[in-house]
């Protein structure tokens, strides 16, 4: 069993996480499941054509998967870096810091946009994990 799944199933067994286990080895794509979840919490206020705040487009699959590392960072909780730390690295010549360095762990969505459920985190996650197919 893998360190996230053991986890997932410790903290379920404390009736600590309502995460499915099975989301810990899903195959998410961006069009089939990671881009609908941005659609809800993140596009109405990041895309190429619209506000874009902060400079982010997440609207398309290219600029997601530029920030990849970042943009899961943002999005996800603590406990969730913890379990997917060796994932969440930067890309390039700072590789080597520490997982998810610079960046405010779960600070996006802000103001009335809908927060990603924790289902939804993993699966952001995961995605990253798995190369972040298209």
């Amino acid at each position: 069993m893998t360190r996230a799944l053991f986890s997932v199933a410790l903290l379920a067994a404390c009736g600590e996480s309502p995460v499915d286990p099975a989301l810990f080895a899903a195959t998410p794509t961006w069009s089939n499941d990671i881009r609908p979840i941005l659609a809800r919490s993140c596009t109405p206020c990041h895309t190429a054509d619209g506000l874009r705040a902060g400079g982010v487009e997440l609207d398309t699959y290219a600029p997601l998967y530029s920030a990849r590392v970042k943009n899961v960072c943002v999005a996800i909780s603590t406990d969730l870096v913890a379990l997917f730390e060796g994932d969440l690295h930067p890309i390039g010549p700072d590789e080597k810091l520490e997982a998810c360095h610079g960046w405010e762990i779960g600070s996006m969505p802000t103001g009335a946009l809908s927060p990603l459920t924790e289902g939804e985190q993993v699966l952001f996650a995961r995605w990253l994990q798995i190369g972040a197919p298209q």
